[in-house]
């Protein structure tokens, strides 16, 4: 039985990723899971136009294949392995070990939920402008590096 909560619903942004991965801090997810284990999310920004991934998840574990359109216009797939992870006190992160399937490299990246503050929502605070000041504290924590748990 897995330790973390459902997905469904979550937003969640990228904080950090290994050269050659195409997410990058802003970079955001919209996160759906079915009760049987299905998961799927839409996500975009950055240098991802527009990218889909769909996949299982087996307790706090998920397993998925990734495609996207870049902003140069480009197409992009690969396989996807990700821990949910839940912190004392903080959003949830999933640390992802990733490989390309439509060229070569692989990597670990680190995307965390998005907490919007009470009454807000987190779509709100993803497209706030950067230099909002009613967001800066939020964009800040949000966008913190940790350490990424490549057990996944």
């Amino acid at each position: 039985m897995s330790g973390a909560p459902s997905l469904d619903g979550r937003t969640f942004v990228g904080v950090a990723n290994d050269p050659g991965g195409d997410v990058g801090a802003e970079t955001r997810f919209e996160y759906y899971e079915e009760s049987d284990g299905v998961v799927w999310a839409r996500y975009e920004g950055g240098t991802v136009r527009l990218g889909h991934l769909v996949g299982r998840r087996d307790g706090d574990d998920l397993d998925f294949r990734y495609s996207h359109v870049t902003t140069s216009g480009t197409t992009a797939n690969g396989h996807c392995r990700s821990r949910i992870v839940v912190p004392d006190g903080a959003p949830l992160e999933l640390h992802e070990k990733w490989e390309w399937e439509s060229q070569p490299g692989t990597g670990t990246s680190l995307v965390r939920e998005v907490v919007a503050p009470a009454g807000r929502r987190a779509k709100e605070l993803l497209y706030a402008a950067p230099s909002d000041p009613a967001w800066a504290d939020e964009l800040a924590d949000l966008r913190r590096p940790l350490e990424v748990d490549d057990r996944a």
